[in-house]
């Protein structure tokens, strides 16, 4: 939420007192060994964080975003997997 005074302009983060929820329509396509994983718009998000269960069962960040699609490519071998886990 921006708020200017004069020349200067402050962007204060918004978060609603509900939280913000899980985005919806996620999908993932494979094509050519890469991994392509798209979701819906959360409104109010300005990242997203994308999270795995690796094959330990612990969940592991594997990136922030703020866009609503990423490539991955290799890298849910070794989280569905288990295969070369850094």
């Amino acid at each position: 939420m921006p708020i200017n005074v004069g020349d200067i302009t402050t962007f204060i983060p918004y978060v609603p007192s509900s939280g913000l929820t899980a985005p919806n329509n996620v999908q993932i396509t494979e094509s050519n060994g890469e991994s392509v994983i798209s979701w819906g718009n959360v409104e109010h998000a300005s990242q997203y964080d994308i999270q795995a269960l690796n094959s330990s069962g612990v969940w592991v960040s594997i990136l922030i975003t703020d866009a609503l699609s990423v490539v991955l490519d290799g890298v849910l071998s070794w989280v569905i997997y288990g295969k070369n886990q850094p």
